[in-house]
C-alpha cells in the first residue's frame, strides 16, 4: 500500500503513516528500508501491513544524498566549550542536592528508628543507597567529561551521521571500519556507535542494519528458588565511511 508520513519521533523511532485507504498505521523505524536512513514527514512511502501496522516501508521520492564531510574540528571544539560544560554541570549539582536531601533524611530515620527495625533496615538501605549515587555524581560532576562527550555527539554529531541500508550509486566513498555493536538497549547501542564514528573521524555508515532480540532462561539454585530471567540484546551492523 502507498502512503504519506504525517508523524515522526526521532526520540521514540515510532511514527505514523496514513495510508490511502484513509487508515493510519503505527511504525518503527527499523522497519524503514530507505537507502537513506533519516525519515522526513510528508515523505511518500509503500509499504505492507502486519497486524494492522506499517511493515517493509520503502520511500518513493529519496532524497537526494549530500555528500558532505563532517567538520569533526567544530565537534571537538564544542567537548571544550565552557559554557556547555558549566550547563552539564549545573544540572548534574541540582540531582546531586537532591539526592543529598535524601541522603540526609534516611540517616535521620536511621538514627531515630533502632527500635522499629523495619523502618531502620529500610532507612539504612536508602541511606546506603543514596550515599552510593552521590558519591558518583560527585565524581561526575568534578570530571564530566564523558557526559559533556554524550551530549555534544548526541546534539552536534547524531544529526549528520547518515546511515545507509545499502550503498546508494554514485556515492563517492573509503572505507574505514566495519563495525558490530551490541548492547542491552537501543539508546546505549546508538551511544556506542555514535563514539566509533568520532573515534574513527567517519561521515556515515553503509550496509547499516539495527535489530533487537529477547531470550529468557532459568537461573538459580535450591536454596533461592529458580527464577525466569529476560535477556535483551540490540545490535548494530555496518561499515563505516569517508566521503571522498
Amino acid at each position: 500500500m502507498k502512503g504519506v508520513i504525517i508523524n515522526y519521533s526521532e526520540n521514540e523511532n515510532i511514527g505514523q503513516i496514513l495510508g490511502e485507504d484513509g487508515h493510519r498505521y503505527n511504525f518503527n523505524s527499523y522497519n524503514f528500508m530507505n537507502l537513506e536512513r533519516k525519515i522526513y514527514i510528508n515523505d511518500e512511502v509503500d509499504f505492507v501491513i502486519k497486524n494492522n501496522k506499517a511493515k517493509e516501508i520503502f520511500p518513493i521520492n529519496v532524497r537526494n544524498i549530500n555528500q558532505k564531510n563532517i567538520n569533526f574540528k567544530e565537534i571537538e571544539n564544542k567537548l571544550n566549550d565552557k559554557n556547555i560544560i558549566n550547563k552539564i554541570k549545573k544540572e548534574y549539582f541540582f540531582y546531586l542536592k537532591l539526592i543529598f536531601i535524601i541522603f540526609l533524611i534516611a540517616l535521620y530515620f536511621v538514627y531515630t528508628s533502632k527500635t522499629n527495625s523495619a523502618i531502620f533496615i529500610l532507612s539504612l538501605i536508602a541511606l546506603l543507597s543514596s550515599g552510593a549515587y552521590s558519591l558518583g555524581l560527585i565524581i561526575l560532576v568534578l570530571k564530566p567529561n564523558s557526559l559533556v562527550k554524550k551530549a555534544v555527539l548526541n546534539e552536534y554529531l547524531n544529526d549528520q551521521i547518515k546511515r545507509f541500508n545499502a550503498v546508494p550509486e554514485n556515492l563517492q566513498y573509503k572505507e574505514v571500519k566495519y563495525i558490530h555493536i551490541e548492547a542491552n538497549n537501543y539508546q546505549e547501542a546508538e551511544e556506542l556507535l555514535l563514539n566509533e564514528i568520532f573515534d574513527l573521524q567517519a561521515d556515515a555508515i553503509i550496509n547499516y542494519s539495527y535489530q533487537h532480540s529477547s531470550t529468557s532462561h532459568k537461573s538459580g539454585n535450591i536454596i533461592t528458588g529458580k527464577t525466569r530471567e529476560i535477556s535483551r540484546y540490540h545490535t548494530i551492523d555496518g561499515t563505516l565511511i569517508r566521503y571522498i
